[in-house]
C-alpha cells in the first residue's frame, strides 16, 4: 500500500522565460515583480552529443488573492495521510472542520441527476457524497495517528474488538455509504454492514502480508477515502452529459497535423514535450540530453515550486495547455525517470496511426484497485465488465507517468478531471491521479486510449531487462525506479551518440523552456 503525502498548494502560472531575448509567454505589464537568473541546461551532459545552453529566466507574476486552505496531515505506520480544505475567511481551521464533519454527517444524499443539474445550474460538477467521506476518512485518519504514536498499546482484546465493530456500524449507517455500496451489482444480497466487515477482514489480511503495522481504523480511513473517488467519478454512472465537449473537430486536428508533418523537415515543429520538474536532478538532465539527440522541444513547468503535488502539476498542465493551438500534438513525461529513444517523426507517425485523440502508457500493476481497502473486497481488475479482456501478454491497466494527445483533447480531459474532483480532493486523490484517470477510462464518457502494444511507450515495471533490451518504443519510463532509469537512459545515449561535432552545433539547444512558479507571492 503506498501513502501519499500531500504538500502545500499554491499555484500561479504566470511565469515566462526569455531565451535569447525572446519572450514566450505575454504577462501583465503593469507587473515589475522581475527576478532574473540564468540557467544551464542540461545540468550535466553524459554524453559527447550533449550541448549546454544558458537560459535566461525572466518571473513576472500576475497579481491574485491567497486565501490559505486548511490542511491537517496524520502519520501513522507506513507513511503520512493528509487533507486540504478550502477555508473560509476568519475562520480558525480547526472549529472549520469540526464544523464540517458534524454537517456532513447531516449531509443527505446526491442523485447523479441532482448533480448534473446542479452543474448545469450552478457550474457545480463536484460530488456533495464524495465530500462528506472526504470528511469521515480524516476523522478515521485522525483516530488511526493517535492509535499509531501510542505503539496500539491501549488498542487490544476486547476494547479493539469492540471499537472496530463500532467503527464498522458507524460507517456503514451513513446514508452515502448505504448508496454508494448499492451501486455496485456484486453486492446484491449483502447488507452494508457486511459488506464492510467483509472489506476489513480482507484488507487486514492482505496489511499483515505486507507485515504493515496498521490497523482496522485505517482500513476504514482508506475505504471512506477510496469511496470519496469513486463517488467523484463514478465508473458505473453515464456522464456524458457533464463532459466538456471537444472545441475543434479531431478528424481535422489529425488531418492538419498529417499535412504538417509530410511537408516539415522532420523537426519537433508538431510535437511539444512537456515535464514538470521543480528543480534539477539526474532524470531531468537525461530526459533533456534525450531531447537534444531525438531533436524534440521540451517545456519545463513548475521551476521553483517549493512543494510540489499531484494537483499542482495539474494545474500547471491545464494552464500550458490553454497557451496552445488546438492541433498540436502534445507528449507528456514525467522529469525524473522517463527520457526519449525516437524522434519527432516517430512519434507523431505511431501516435496517428493509433487513431485515437488521447493515449497514456500501460502497465501490468492495477494500482490502486488491486488492494481491497481500496476496491471493497471485489476483484475488479479481472471483471471484464471494468477491464475489458485484451489478448495475452498486452497491457491491460493505465499509468499516468506518461501520456500523447491533441493539445484541446488533453486540456478537456484534464479539465474535467479537475471538474468532476475539484482541488481539495485532486491534492490528496487516493491513488493519486492514476487512480482518477483509471476510473475516467472505465467509465467510457472520454476517449481514452492505452498505449497496449508498448509502442509509443514503455512503462518498465511491466518488463524485465532482457525484454526492455528488444523493446521496439519511443520513450521508456521507469515509473519510480530511478537507478534502472538512469542506467538505461545512458545506455541509450552513449549506444546512440555517433554525430560529428557539426551536426552538433545544429542540435535545439534553445529549445527548452522553463515556466517558473513564483513562490514569494504564497
Amino acid at each position: 500500500m503506498y501513502i501519499f503525502l500531500a504538500l502545500k498548494l499554491q499555484f500561479n502560472f504566470a511565469d515566462i522565460v526569455q531565451i535569447s531575448g525572446k519572450t514566450r509567454l505575454s504577462v501583465n505589464p503593469a507587473q515589475n515583480l522581475n527576478a532574473e537568473k540564468f540557467l544551464k541546461v542540461p545540468g550535466k551532459c553524459y554524453t559527447d552529443c550533449c550541448g549546454y545552453s544558458k537560459i535566461e529566466i525572466v518571473r513576472k507574476c500576475s497579481e491574485f488573492e491567497n486565501l490559505e486552505p486548511c490542511r491537517v496531515a496524520y502519520g501513522m505506520g507506513n507513511g503520512v495521510l493528509a487533507f486540504r480544505h478550502s477555508a473560509e475567511r476568519s475562520r480558525d481551521c480547526t472549529e472549520f472542520l469540526k464544523e464540517k464533519l458534524i454537517s456532513s454527517r447531516r449531509q443527505p444524499v446526491q442523485s447523479h441527476k441532482d448533480r448534473i443539474r446542479a452543474c448545469y445550474a450552478a457550474d457545480s460538477c463536484l460530488s456533495s457524497n464524495a465530500d462528506v467521506f472526504l470528511h469521515i476518512c480524516r476523522e478515521f485518519a485522525e483516530e488511526e495517528h493517535v492509535l499509531s504514536s501510542r505503539g496500539y498499546q491501549d488498542f487490544t482484546g476486547g476494547k479493539r474488538r469492540e471499537r472496530v465493530m463500532e467503527a464498522i456500524l458507524d460507517f456503514s449507517s451513513l446514508n452515502q455509504t448505504r448508496n454508494f455500496i448499492r451501486s455496485f451489482k456484486e453486492f446484491d444480497g449483502m447488507s452494508t454492514y457486511q459488506v464492510i466487515g467483509n472489506a476489513v477482514r480482507k484488507s487486514m489480511e492482505n496489511l499483515n502480508k505486507q507485515q504493515l503495522p496498521l490497523s482496522e481504523i485505517y482500513v476504514l480511513a482508506s475505504l471512506s477515502c477510496s469511496a470519496a473517488s469513486m463517488s467523484a467519478i463514478p465508473f458505473q454512472l453515464d456522464l456524458q452529459p457533464i463532459t466538456s465537449r471537444f472545441r475543434a473537430r479531431v478528424i481535422d486536428l489529425a488531418k492538419k497535423s498529417r499535412e504538417e508533418l509530410m511537408v516539415s523537415d522532420g523537426s519537433s515543429y508538431n510535437l511539444i514535450a512537456v515535464t514538470y520538474s521543480n528543480g534539477p536532478n539526474i532524470g531531468l538532465d537525461l530526459l533533456l540530453e534525450s531531447a537534444q539527440l531525438h531533436n524534440i522541444t521540451v517545456k519545463i513547468l513548475g521551476w521553483g515550486e517549493k512543494n510540489p503535488s499531484p494537483a499542482q502539476k495539474l494545474k500547471a498542465c491545464l494552464e500550458f495547455l490553454q497557451t496552445l493551438e488546438p492541433r498540436v500534438v502534445v507528449i507528456f513525461l514525467d522529469a525524473f525517470d522517463a527520457f526519449f529513444v525516437r524522434d519527432a517523426s516517430v512519434i507523431l507517425e505511431r501516435f496517428f496511426f493509433t487513431k485515437s485523440y488521447m493515449v497514456f502508457g500501460g502497465e501490468n500493476a492495477c494500482y490502486p484497485l488491486m488492494y481491497p481497502y481500496f476496491n471493497f473486497g471485489l476483484d475488479l481488475c479481472q471483471d471484464e465488465s471494468y477491464f475489458p479482456k485484451i489478448p495475452k501478454n498486452k497491457i491491460r491497466y493505465i499509468n499516468t507517468g506518461q501520456w500523447i494527445g491533441y493539445a484541446t483533447v488533453a486540456l478537456e480531459v484534464l479539465a474535467d478531471y479537475m471538474k468532476l474532483v475539484g482541488e481539495d480532493h485532486a491534492e490528496i486523490f487516493p491513488g493519486t491521479d492514476q487512480f482518477a484517470l483509471e476510473l475516467m477510462r472505465i467509465n467510457g464518457a472520454w476517449n481514452i486510449t492505452l498505449d497496449y502494444d508498448a509502442r509509443i511507450f514503455m512503462v518498465g515495471m511491466s518488463y524485465s531487462d532482457q525484454e526492455v533490451a528488444h523493446m521496439n518504443t519511443t520513450v521508456m519510463h521507469f515509473n519510480g525506479d530511478k537507478p534502472r532509469a538512469h542506467r538505461w537512459a545512458k545506455r541509450h545515449l552513449e549506444q546512440n551518440c555517433y554525430h560529428s561535432e557539426q551536426e552538433i552545433s545544429n542540435f535545439p539547444l534553445n529549445s527548452v523552456e522553463i515556466y517558473e512558479t513564483c513562490n514569494d507571492l504564497k
